[in-house]
């Protein structure tokens, strides 16, 4: 009991001491760390930086739009999948069976833009589109050679 009221008094005696050596400890933990990943840490200002600079939308007004648009669906619309094909697989048209492209956001080139009508699509779909991307329904791709 002696003992624990002496490190309570001791503890009591070095309060500032304690606090400079936890906040000194915890600054030196940081800076290595800093140190060992400085490279990740750049790649994330450098990303950030970019998205300040390219924001999302053109503007507030296009921003609180969208959100407002969004907030006014209650639900997504579902949209039919494409049916699946069955062939049987053979040596010549192993490369060329169709498949299912899903639903999916789109990058497109620098200076190009959705159309209206793909970004109302997107909205249905709880989708924010960012500039410079479009929505792509689902379709079949490739073709059987016969």
């Amino acid at each position: 009991m002696a003992e624990r009221k002496n490190l309570i008094q001791w503890v009591k005696e070095h309060k500032k001491q304690l606090i400079i050596a936890g906040i000194g400890i915890g600054t030196l933990i940081l800076i290595i760390w800093g140190i060992k990943n400085r490279k990740t840490i750049e790649s994330l200002l450098d990303s950030l930086k970019d998205a300040v600079k390219n924001p999302t939308a053109k503007n507030a007004e296009e921003i609180s739009k969208a959100v407002m648009e969004r907030a006014l669906v209650p639900e997504p619309i579902p949209l039919p999948e494409p049916d699946p094909v069955i062939v049987p697989v053979t040596a010549s048209n192993l490369e060329e069976l169709p498949f299912a492209v899903r639903r999916h956001i789109r990058n497109l080139p620098d200076g190009w833009h959705a159309s209206p009508e793909k970004i109302e699509e997107a909205l249905r779909n709880n989708i924010t589109l960012m500039d410079g991307q479009t929505w792509v329904d689902s379709y079949l791709k490739g073709s059987v050679v016969a």
